[in-house]
């Protein structure tokens, strides 16, 4: 390989470095506003919000150690020294990755809070609006029971009106007054007749004893007799008509005492009926609210399972728990939380180091070259790049059989004489690398190109 020394500009290795160090002081704002974050969180006070946030402050500020160790790890040729700085590194990293999954994770919960609230409205709506159906259907169930009651209350009082009524006519069937009045009425129409017989029969007596006198006349025992039954009869009829007066005058007061009996009934029948027609009334009133709040409550739990879908709509973690574990319960969530935090914490501690060290592994550390072929504008060789011996081994085989198929097609010699080319020293160095074939016109081009740059 050939080396030519040219003043173009440096590779963008440099770049990498600035973005490294760019990553790294994120890092550390981030750590700094976390540490302010975690002593808000975990002081009441001045002073313990201080001492809460001291830790957080030291481990942000070792944060910037990290491409420091990543140079020494690079720089440093002693393999006791290589390891104490990736120790170090190690250290740093891990401390770096534990204060992003804090961070992480704080964000991850402020993500999820929004849902978390919204799945808490979901239950508090859902709880107000079982308990307003419950209370619905307490209010309707009261309600039918009191129609119930009602409608065995109007039944009890037209049973009561018809008992009444039955109890009457039962009196009125079963009137003594009956057989009283057909007999006083029989006697009294039998009287006339028995006068009659009982005035004939005297006369007759009266008459055979004025044709007979010298027989005993009992005209007047007759008329003793006649009088005494007459007597008894007008005091049967008598009797008759007292009994009918005292039997009349008691159906009445038993009537009375049917009537006041219905009447209080009928009265206290009335008065439950009033006050339930009432009760009735206003439980029609508090069921329509209820059922007013009832359908309230539903569509507020409707709106809150919209806004609890919307809020997993729109947080990764749900998302991404679906597409990792295929559900989204708790803990599908928090297994997706974890494995993200730390794969996230571990790509931002990692990151900063990772270019760094790309940065100073692309570094050119070019060996003492003992090819005479070699064009140096420095008489002072650089060091070559650090390989591996199984690459370079390696690739020298593969340069070896490149260079013998190239001989053996073109026929050039394995050794040739090149002059060296005396290159004026310039600010800026560049290494460019040829073919052991390249010929001196492919040299003079490249040297005139170089000239012409500068």
């Amino acid at each position: 390989m050939r080396a030519i020394a040219t003043d173009r500009l440096p590779p963008a290795g440099n770049r990498v470095l600035i973005l490294a160090w760019v990553v790294e002081g994120l890092a550390v704002l981030t750590g700094l506003v976390l540490a302010i974050y975690a002593g808000l969180e975990g002081g009441s006070s001045g002073q313990s919000t201080l001492m809460a946030m001291l830790p957080f402050l030291a481990l942000s500020v070792v944060e910037l150690a990290k491409i420091p160790l990543i140079a020494v790890a690079f720089r440093v040729r002693a393999w006791g020294w290589k390891v104490i700085a990736t120790l170090a590194l190690l250290a740093v990293t891990l401390a770096t990755c534990a204060n992003f999954i804090f961070g992480f994770e704080r964000g991850f919960n402020e993500r999820l809070r929004a849902v978390e609230h919204a799945e808490q409205a979901v239950a508090h709506h859902q709880a107000e609006a079982e308990a307003r159906a419950g209370l619905l259907a307490l209010q309707r169930r009261e309600a039918q029971q009191l129609e119930t009651q009602l409608a065995a209350w109007r039944q009890q009082r037209t049973a009561i009106q018809k008992q009444s009524e039955d109890d009457s006519s039962a009196l009125l069937r079963f009137d003594p007054r009956l057989s009283l009045q057909a007999e006083l009425q029989q006697r009294q129409e039998a009287l006339p007749g028995f006068r009659a017989a009982q005035e004939r029969l005297i006369r007759l007596e009266q008459t055979r004893c004025r044709q007979a006198p010298e027989t005993a006349c009992r005209s007047a025992g007759l008329q003793r007799s006649f009088n005494a039954q007459l007597n008894e009869r007008q005091q049967r009829i008598a009797q008759l008509g007292r009994q009918i007066g005292d039997e009349q005058a008691k159906l009445r007061q038993e009537t009375a005492d049917i009537r006041l009996r219905r009447d209080a009934d009928i009265l206290a029948l009335d008065e439950k009926l009033n006050q339930g027609e009432a009760h009735m009334a206003s439980l029609a009133i508090t069921t329509s609210e209820a059922g007013q709040a009832a359908r309230q409550a539903a569509a507020d739990l409707a709106g809150a399972e919209q806004n609890l879908a919307a809020a997993r709509d729109s947080s990764q973690l749900h998302r991404l728990a679906l597409a990792i574990a295929g559900q989204a319960n708790r803990g599908a969530i928090e297994l997706t939380k974890q494995i993200f935090v730390v794969a996230l914490a571990a790509i931002v501690a990692l990151m900063g180091s990772l270019l760094a060290a790309l940065h100073y592994a692309a570094q050119p550390r070019p060996a003492r070259l003992h090819n005479p072929d070699v064009l140096m504008a420095d008489p002072t060789p650089p060091s070559p790049p650090r390989r591996s011996r199984r690459r370079s081994a390696w690739e020298a085989f593969l340069r070896a059989r490149r260079g013998y198929y190239l001989r053996r097609s073109r026929e050039i010699p394995l050794v040739r004489e090149v002059p060296v080319v005396q290159l004026e020293v310039i600010d800026r160095l560049k290494m460019v690398y040829l073919p052991m074939d390249a010929t001196e016109k492919t040299i003079t081009d490249l040297r005139a190109d170089a000239q012409a740059a500068s």
